[in-house]
C-alpha cells in the first residue's frame, strides 16, 4: 500500500512537470516569434539608415561651398565691442586709490602739526573757537585738493576726462577728511591721530581700490559700504576715466563733513564751558600722560 501511495505521488509530480514543460515551450515559441519580428524591424531600420546616409552624402556632394559659406562656418557670429570708458595706463587706474590715501595722510599730518586746541586772547564761545581753527583747516584742505590734481597733471601727465570735476571732488574729499581728523584730534589728541592711522589701514582693504570686492575676504565685503575710501575711489574713477554719476559719493562726503563738523562744534562748546568753570577735561589727562 505504501508503494502505491509513493507511485501515485510521483505520477502527480510527473504530470505537473509535463504541464510546466508545455507552458515553457509555449513561452519559448512566443519569444522566438517576437525575436523574429524584432530582427525584421532592425533590418528595415538598417535599410532606412543606409538610404538616409546615402541621400545626405548625395546632398553634400551637390553643395558648392563658396568663400561666404566657409567664412560663415568659420565665424558664425560677429561680436561688436562698445567701450564705456578708457583707462590710459596703470597710473590712471591706480590714481583714485593713491589720491585717496594721499589726501587722508595730508589732512592727518596737518592736523597733527597745527595747534587745534590753542587759542589766543579771551575765549568767547565754542563756536568762535571752532571757527578760528576751521577757517585755516578748510582753506588748507582746498589748497591741498587743488594742488594734488594740478601737480599730478604738470609733472606726471595726469589727465582726467573731467578735470574740473576731479579738482572739485578732490577739494570736497580733503574737506571731509579734515573734518574727521579735526574731531578726533581735539577729542583724543595723539590717540585720535593714531586711531585715524589705523582706520586708514582698514580702508586700504575695505575700499577695494586694488582688487574687486568680490575677490576680497568676507571681512572686506562687510565694511566696504561704510568706509570713506570706497566712495572717493569710485568717484575719482568716474571723473578720471568717465563713467557713472558721482552724486552718491558727493552726498556721502557732505554728510560726513556735516556730521563731524557738528560733533566738533559740540566738543568745543563743552570744552569752552568746562574751561570757564575750571573743570578738568579729558585732554588735560591725555596731556599729562603725554598723549595729546
Amino acid at each position: 500500500m505504501s508503494n502505491n501511495k509513493t507511485l501515485n505521488d510521483g505520477a502527480a509530480k510527473l504530470s505537473d512537470g509535463a504541464v510546466q514543460i508545455h507552458d515553457g515551450s509555449e513561452q519559448l515559441y512566443n519569444g522566438s516569434k517576437e525575436l523574429g519580428e524584432g530582427m525584421d524591424k532592425i533590418y528595415d531600420g538598417s535599410d532606412t539608415l543606409a538610404a538616409s546616409l546615402q541621400e545626405g552624402a548625395d546632398t553634400v556632394k551637390e553643395i558648392k561651398a563658396e568663400d561666404n559659406n566657409i567664412e560663415m562656418f568659420a565665424a558664425p557670429i560677429e561680436d561688436e565691442e562698445t567701450k564705456i570708458t578708457q583707462v590710459e595706463n596703470n597710473g590712471h587706474a591706480m590714481a583714485p586709490y593713491m589720491m585717496s590715501v594721499g589726501l587722508w595722510v595730508g589732512c592727518l599730518a596737518f592736523c597733527l602739526m597745527y595747534p587745534l586746541t590753542k587759542y589766543n586772547g579771551k575765549l568767547k564761545s565754542g563756536v568762535a573757537w571752532w571757527a578760528s581753527k576751521a577757517s585755516v583747516l578748510y582753506l588748507v584742505a582746498i589748497l591741498q585738493g587743488t594742488s594734488l590734481i594740478l601737480l599730478l597733471h604738470l609733472f606726471n601727465g595726469f589727465t582726467p576726462v573731467e578735470m574740473g570735476k576731479t579738482v572739485a571732488f578732490s577739494c570736497l574729499t580733503a574737506i571731509a577728511f579734515t573734518s574727521i581728523m579735526y574731531f578726533f584730534n581735539i577729542t583724543l589728541g595723539k590717540v585720535g591721530s593714531f586711531l585715524m592711522l589705523v582706520f586708514m589701514v582698514i580702508q586700504l582693504a575695505g575700499s577695494a581700490g586694488t582688487y574687486p570686492v568680490e575677490l576680497s575676504p568676507a571681512f572686506v565685503a562687510k565694511i566696504h559700504s561704510f568706509v570713506p575710501f570706497t566712495y572717493t575711489v569710485d568717484a575719482f574713477r568716474s571723473t578720471i576715466c568717465g563713467g557713472e554719476s558721482i552724486t552718491g559719493s558727493v552726498v556721502f562726503l557732505i554728510i560726513v563733513w556735516i556730521v563731524f563738523t557738528v560733533l566738533t562744534i559740540l566738543e568745543f562748546q563743552y570744552r569752552a564751558k568746562a574751561i570757564k568753570k575750571k573743570k578738568p577735561l579729558l585732554l588735560d589727562f591725555l596731556e599729562a600722560k603725554g598723549l595729546a
